[in-house]
């Protein structure tokens, strides 16, 4: 027995969606994330650069998520052990600023993902 309709746009709209149900994607697209890849590096600063906002500046040129384990700093040295999160283009771009800036940069592990 078929269905019967009034002329009522509810009625039109309920019709539609009976006669023409939507199709879903057989195939969706997946979304391509990056790999984040995290490195523990150990940083050795110059007298010069203890009073200087490094890590603002490393993060906000490089797409990168620092996070201080530890760190020391006095009036003539400083040392800090900082793990850094992110893309490995983003990582390596943010390791060679440091060692441009004079900053001694020690590897503590591989990358850790």
């Amino acid at each position: 027995m078929p269905l019967i309709f009034g002329d009522d746009l509810f009625s039109i709209y309920l019709y539609l969606i009976l006669a023409y149900p939507r199709r879903r994607q057989a195939a969706r697209r997946k979304e391509v994330r990056p790999v984040m890849k995290t490195q523990r590096l150990e940083l050795t600063f110059p007298e010069y650069l203890i009073k200087k906002p490094i890590i603002y500046q490393l993060v906000k040129e490089n797409n990168v998520v620092p996070n201080i384990r530890r760190a020391s700093v006095d009036e003539k040295f400083g040392w800090m052990v900082l793990e850094l999160s992110g893309e490995e283009r983003e990582l390596e771009a943010a390791i060679s600023h440091l060692e441009k800036l004079g900053i001694e940069v020690e590897f503590l592990e591989s990358f850790v993902e």
